[in-house]
């Protein structure tokens, strides 16, 4: 995985809304996902990658556990988070 070159975040309400109704532990989890976005070059276990199959091509996901993954944009040096959920999920919304 390239560095992605991150040093800013900024939230979607649909990330917000999604992050409010999460489980404590999964809320840990994501807060870990993000920290690793920092990091240059990211963990490979992330599996960070650009979503497939979706109209907009600049969308990013990350793994956040076996179940859940996050996803985000990237413009410049600051990602925008877009939703976090099952990985079934945010294939539908992401």
């Amino acid at each position: 995985m390239p560095p992605l070159g991150i040093k800013r975040f900024r939230k979607k309400e649909k990330f917000e809304k999604a992050y409010k109704k999460l489980d404590p532990e999964i809320k840990l989890a994501v807060d870990d996902a993000i920290k690793d976005l920092l990091k240059d070059p990211p963990p490979a276990g992330r599996r960070i990658k650009k979503m497939g199959g979706h109209h907009n091509p600049d969308i990013w996901e990350i793994r956040v556990n076996h179940n859940f993954r996050m996803t985000f944009e990237i413009q410049d040096d600051i990602a925008t988070l877009r939703n976090v959920g099952s990985h079934n999920l945010l294939y539908r919304n992401p």
